[in-house]
């Protein structure tokens, strides 16, 4: 039978690939709301972040320092925002944070598929970094006979996603700096990553040995440094008298 000239012909085949292709582009949360699709997100968000060991307690400042050297400059706030289902990031962020993670981006968005290649089970494939330690500060964050020449191996590793070739982590002993650092915890050291205003460092001097502190300013050839739980006195220490310092970058609960 003839066609109309104005009729549409469109065939079997071509039906099947229309079909095929729109239920493989549509998201798989058309029966969520805004807000259930934020809250979904947060809860996959806080598990693939206990997966690798960012612990809950100041998440959301710990994954911003982690993020920020990947180029996610989302300020603590707003990446709290993700962990409580406020808000979700955007596709360019989203994707580093999941590089960040070691998990399928589709799965940190929609949740599709599993958290890694191995259903069930969270693969690291992160290079291995020195762990240095124990080491035990006081309340003062002081390490006593500390120190550790960045690139050197050692004889035991931690497996931790990093830009900075030189990273290591310190394994912490005792809970002196509770409740920022808790015993047994890992703290992340980035010695070529910039340090700003704000971030805690690990800082090398003359006299007063190797300290966890928190960088606040250089002013005037001095240095102000604070309490990482803001317990003790801030401490000024003349700028010759600081060898070096090393940006932390984040705190693990657990070693892979």
């Amino acid at each position: 039978m003839p066609t109309p000239a104005n009729q549409l012909v469109v065939s079997i085949k071509q039906q099947l690939r229309v079909s095929s292709r729109f239920l493989y582009d549509q998201p798989m949360v058309d029966h969520m709301n805004a807000q259930q699709l934020r809250d979904a997100f947060a809860q996959r968000l806080n598990k693939a972040c206990d997966a690798v060991g960012i612990r809950r307690r100041g998440r959301a400042v710990d994954l911003q320092k982690a993020l920020n050297h990947l180029g996610v400059h989302n300020s603590t706030t707003a990446i709290g925002k993700w962990l409580k289902g406020e808000a979700t990031p955007n596709k360019v962020n989203l994707k580093l944070l999941a590089e960040l993670l070691e998990t399928r981006e589709e799965w940190l968005e929609y949740g599709r598929q599993q958290l890694t290649e191995e259903a069930g089970h969270y693969q690291l494939h992160a290079p291995a970094i020195p762990m240095v330690g124990p080491v035990t500060p006081d309340h003062e964050g002081r390490l006593e006979h500390f120190s550790y020449t960045p690139g050197t191996a050692t004889a035991t590793t931690l497996r931790f996603s990093s830009a900075d070739q030189k990273a290591y982590a310190l394994q912490i002993n005792g809970s002196h700096l509770a409740p920022r650092l808790q015993h047994h915890e890992y703290l992340i050291i980035e010695p070529s990553r910039q340090y700003v205003a704000g971030d805690e460092v690990l800082i090398y001097t003359q006299n007063e040995g190797c300290l966890i502190r928190e960088f606040i300013a250089l002013r005037a050839g001095q240095y102000r440094f604070d309490s990482i739980n803001h317990d003790t006195s801030p401490l000024y220490l003349p700028e010759a008298s600081v060898l070096r310092m090393h940006a932390m970058s984040a705190i693990l609960k657990y070693a892979h």
